[in-house]
């Protein structure tokens, strides 16, 4: 970095220049270094498939990433700049809101909280989805001062899970209709788990697991060892 200054003598005539040199190398290096990390956390947000927000202690979003979900923990279908100065919780389903004001004054209570949770939110176009949202209390960092959601959608997974109980109810009462009795096991933890129907069909109480040697002892000693066979077969497969 260089500054010039004119020199004159007594009588006001020019005699040149004073020319001071500071070396800022550092300076301009450290200025380098922070425009390259803005950038870097401005490209994690922007580009992050998660829906980010930091809110203050009332719950009004203060920051909201545009992301590029288009799903959040506020109603999905809004742009950042629609998030902007709403409450965080605007848009969740009526059924789910009272839990997550809870979760969400839990943490605003307690620096360095974190809670995590899951609900139902409204789009603007009245389709229902499902949100991830992992709340962290980051009032006393430098730069945040409220705290940080970071949602995510999670409506297929929600989705797949509903699908997945409703097609083991079903099996459950058609095995139930066609009596039809099964056994899971777990070999790594000698459980054997059984289905209502077999204490049904062999009229013994209701226990949560068998071990193997346990169950054994219910086969046929004929159909034990075409048994123990096919586990083992089993087992070399791994």
């Amino acid at each position: 970095h260089a500054v010039s200054r004119p020199r004159y003598d007594a009588a006001g005539n020019f005699t040149g220049m004073l020319l001071m040199l500071q070396d800022i190398t550092e300076r301009k290096a450290a200025e380098e270094a922070l425009r390259e990390s803005e950038e870097r956390f401005r490209a994690l947000i922007e580009r992050s498939p998660a829906r980010i927000s930091i809110v203050d202690l009332d719950g009004i979003v203060r920051f909201a990433s545009a992301g590029e979900s288009n799903i959040g923990i506020l109603r999905p279908g809004w742009s950042a700049a629609e998030r902007m100065g709403r409450p965080l919780l605007d848009g969740l389903h009526p059924d789910d809101l009272p839990a997550a004001a809870k979760a969400l004054k839990a943490v605003s209570e307690r620096p360095g909280e974190v809670r995590t949770g899951e609900s139902r939110v409204i789009a603007t176009d009245g389709s229902i989805g499902w949100v991830a949202w992992p709340v962290c209390n980051a009032i006393d960092v430098p730069g945040i001062h409220g705290l940080i959601v970071n949602s995510t959608d999670v409506t297929a997974r929600k989705e797949a899970e509903a699908e997945l109980k409703a097609s083991q109810r079903q099996l459950m009462e058609a095995q139930r209709l066609g009596k039809i009795a099964y056994i899971t096991s777990d070999i790594l933890a000698d459980r054997v788990y059984w289905s209502d129907n077999l204490f049904d069909q062999r009229k013994v109480p209701r226990r949560p697991f068998f071990t193997l040697q346990e169950t054994m002892r219910f086969l046929h000693p004929d159909d034990r060892q075409q048994h123990e066979a096919i586990r083992a077969a089993a087992i070399a497969e791994r």
